[in-house]
């Protein structure tokens, strides 16, 4: 008999189906949580572009985002973990993350006059431009780096001589 490579649990005891629920659960829950962290890296951004330079502005919402993130994934993959069995490995995750969102954005910023153009918004300095580079780059690293970083290593669950173990400690 195999263990199941995600959770450590014997095959026999996990259908396919649970293992398909359990990722669909966390996944939903992810990107709500996530949702909720773009929503403040958004704001925190848009304020910014008043007052100082789009790469400045952006790197300050990533900063505010990063800690709502922090709060909202932890309560969907490990809840019950103490703060301190995942807040290193999330500074090492979240700090790939922001950077490769940080360097997306920039690599993206030359495409603001083609989103405006498409758009026909007033300008590639019009804010709603801005905030669709912001949203594209978000989307492409959420689904190429950060689900997959948090679901797999940040909070994944320890196993241990077949059980798995959460700390039940907060």
């Amino acid at each position: 008999r195999g263990r199941c490579p995600w959770f450590g649990w014997p095959l026999a005891d996990v259908s396919v189906s649970v293992v398909i629920a359990m990722l669909l659960k966390q996944a939903v829950g992810s990107s709500l949580g996530s949702l909720m962290a773009f929503s403040s890296y958004l704001g925190t951004s848009a304020l910014a572009d008043h007052a100082v330079s789009p790469q400045v502005a952006n790197a300050s919402g990533l900063a505010v985002a990063a800690t709502a993130n922090f709060l909202m994934q932890r309560r969907v993959f490990a809840a019950k973990a103490a703060v301190r069995d995942v807040l290193g490995r999330y500074v090492i995750a979240e700090g790939v993350i922001v950077t490769s969102q940080q360097g997306l954005f920039v690599c993206m910023l030359p495409l603001r006059a083609d989103v405006a153009q498409v758009c026909r918004l007033d300008g590639e300095d019009d804010a709603k431009a801005f905030a669709m580079v912001r949203a594209a780059s978000q989307a492409v690293i959420f689904f190429a780096i950060s689900f997959p970083l948090r679901r797999y290593w940040v909070f994944a669950r320890k196993v241990r001589a077949g059980f798995v173990q959460t700390s039940s400690r907060t």
